[in-house]
């Protein structure tokens, strides 16, 4: 490829970033504060969010398997085209019925983009220039993650159809840019639909598994996912909305945590000189884990706000640290598989926990059910950090090339 194509290539995949990272920012903000408007119950809210996770545990090895395919383009073209779809479902939601099939649709977008987009990103060029391309594709991604609940919270106010409306459209301009890619090369030889089908479970496990380190970072992806989508997610949504919060407030400390996030991680760099990444992670899922245990304390939307600030300090190292630890699959077959693998970790948090936690909430209220969970996790964090040393001494990580990819992996801001 020329320099001039591929800039252009790079600035595509960066508008696709930005575009899914706002539509899904979008929706995991409004779908829990739509629930508390429409008085569901902490325990159907938990199933409900649990939903995703589903269809990224059935989707994402065959979606994986394609990237490795010419059909990348066509896939993400179609995952535009189901987020359209998901946002009209969204719009015209009324009962937990009418909003399994947008989360069905979520969970299965979720599984493929990052795994497809990365898969081509990665095709455009190799070494330093590979990390300006994805320092610019993370950049979209992030502003996505900050505007898309700012826009959605803004247009709840006149009502959540408007905020998915506006979702639509978003999906819409990422379908438009998805038009513009160039075609599609195949990185390995297809064996057949029911071959790649049944064989992308069998390398997913086989490329999570084969090291003890590479458990390591699923693990840490599962404790911190936890916290910033469900904890720290959903539930601290709906925590704010039974405050009297209004829903343009309730995104705004998302985006504030987002941002915070994004801000520290910049120091990673620096730190992970004098630090290893293992304690980072470990000292991180503590800190956060009592912050959570805190958030009954807070009755006021500065008590709130500071919450959140620390909530993103805590998990901003999620996404250089699991990098740095599990490293990417140095083939280009399997670098998609590493990615779904990590996200795979990230949704099985919410499928497994989102459900746990309403059913706490229905019966202990947050005043009881806060403080246990956060403390729990807390020492399970200390029981991985201690695990994780020896398991890090006993195999040295390999760097990797690819030194952004895990934040788009876990979805993190």
């Amino acid at each position: 490829m020329s320099s001039r194509t591929t800039r252009s290539q790079v600035w595509i995949l960066t508008a696709m970033a930005l575009a899914f990272a706002s539509f899904q920012g979008m929706a995991q903000t409004l779908v829990p504060l739509m629930m508390s408007g429409l008085d569901f119950s902490k325990t159907t809210i938990g199933l409900v969010q649990a939903i995703p996770g589903l269809m990224v545990i059935i989707g994402g090895p065959p979606l994986a398997r394609m990237s490795t395919t010419r059909f990348r383009r066509g896939t993400l073209t179609a995952i535009f085209g189901i987020n359209i779809a998901a946002c009209l479902f969204y719009a015209f939601a009324q009962s937990p019925t009418t909003l399994i099939v947008p989360q069905l649709l979520l969970g299965l977008t979720s599984s493929g983009f990052y795994a497809n987009m990365l898969a081509t990103s990665f095709g455009l060029a190799k070494g330093p220039e590979q990390n300006v391309i994805q320092a610019r594709i993370t950049a979209g991604q992030g502003i996505g993650y900050f505007t898309g609940p700012l826009l959605g919270g803004y247009l709840s106010s006149l009502g959540f159809t408007w905020a998915f409306a506006a979702g639509a459209v978003i999906a819409a301009a990422g379908l438009i840019a998805c038009t513009r890619m160039a075609p599609s090369r195949a990185i390995e030889p297809s064996l057949g639909f029911i071959r790649d089908w049944l064989g992308s479970y069998r390398r997913l496990y086989r490329v999570v598994t084969r090291r003890p380190i590479v458990i390591l970072g699923a693990v840490f992806v599962f404790m911190n996912c936890f916290m910033l989508y469900v904890g720290g997610g959903s539930f601290f949504l709906v925590y704010a909305s039974q405050m009297g919060l209004t829903a343009v407030l309730a995104a705004v400390l998302v985006s504030l945590r987002d941002v915070t996030g994004t801000l520290t991680r910049l120091s990673f760099g620096a730190l992970s000189r004098w630090i290893p990444p293992v304690v980072l992670l470990g000292v991180g899922t503590i800190i956060g884990s009592l912050t959570m245990a805190l958030l009954p304390t807070a009755k006021s939307p500065v008590a709130l706000g500071i919450v959140s600030l620390v909530l993103g300090a805590a998990t901003a190292f999620l996404p250089p640290a699991v990098n740095m630890l599990s490293g990417a699959s140095a083939a280009p077959e399997e670098q998609a598989f590493a990615i779904v693998g990590l996200n795979f970790s990230n949704f099985l948090s919410q499928t497994i926990m989102a459900p746990i936690v309403g059913l706490a909430l229905t019966h202990l209220g947050y005043g009881r059910s806060y403080p246990i969970i956060g403390i729990t996790w807390a020492i399970l964090g200390a029981i991985v950090l201690v695990v994780g040393l020896r398991v890090v001494k006993r195999n040295a990580p390999t760097p990797t090339a690819q030194p952004s990819a895990l934040s788009h992996a876990t979805g993190s801001r």
